[in-house]
């Protein structure tokens, strides 16, 4: 069995404070995935997977001692600490959720709980991104197999030469075009029906 790579998820990011860095321009912690999102200065934007709270606490005091240097800190803790990671979009954190607010508006707005699924993993069949993506947010959410689900992706995910139907199915699953959607995220939720 294959240990499954980590996914980003844009919900329940947090900025960690306004800080001075030569390298490091923004820290955004998601505490329930245990991820950490780094800008740096370039505009190159990484999430890190699995980053304990003890590490996001040194780097907590590194961000409120003016003393202690916030790149040096996050080199030497996340950088070079291991951790699995992945360079995601250069848009910014508030961006992706205004984004995501206005999508769950348009097509999710009675859903209880939506999610971000993000899978840029070009061995992989879109159809299987998605399934991957909806037997995730079951598992988590407690969504029972029979209920259907609608996945939200973007037009820019397939080529234009086979780009299906605004609407199509896979299984009990509605997948529906949108171009509001960035790339390689499929927005996740419960369908009304």
């Amino acid at each position: 069995m294959t240990e499954e790579k980590a996914k980003y998820e844009v919900n329940n990011f947090v900025s960690m404070g306004e800080f001075e860095s030569s390298n490091v321009a923004e820290l955004h912690w998601n505490a329930e995935a245990e991820q950490l999102l780094a800008v740096f200065n370039t505009g190159a934007r990484y999430v890190y997977f699995h980053v304990a709270p003890e590490v996001i606490a040194k780097l907590s005091r590194a961000i409120s001692n003016e003393e202690l240097s916030v790149g040096k800190t996050f080199n030497g803790l996340v950088k070079q600490g291991g951790f699995e990671y992945q360079r995601i979009d250069d848009v910014t954190v508030e961006a992706e959720e205004d984004i995501q607010t206005q999508v769950a508006q348009r097509y999710l707005s009675g859903v209880e709980v939506g999610m971000l699924w993000f899978d840029n993993d070009p061995d992989n069949h879109i159809n299987d991104k998605i399934v991957r993506g909806v037997e995730y947010y079951r598992d988590k959410y407690g969504v029972h197999p029979y209920q259907h689900i609608e996945v939200l992706i973007s037009e820019a995910d397939f080529p234009e030469d086979v780009l299906p139907e605004e609407e199509f199915v896979i299984g009990n699953i509605t997948v529906i075009l949108d171009k509001i959607i960035l790339p390689f995220h499929y927005l996740i939720g419960v369908a009304h029906v």
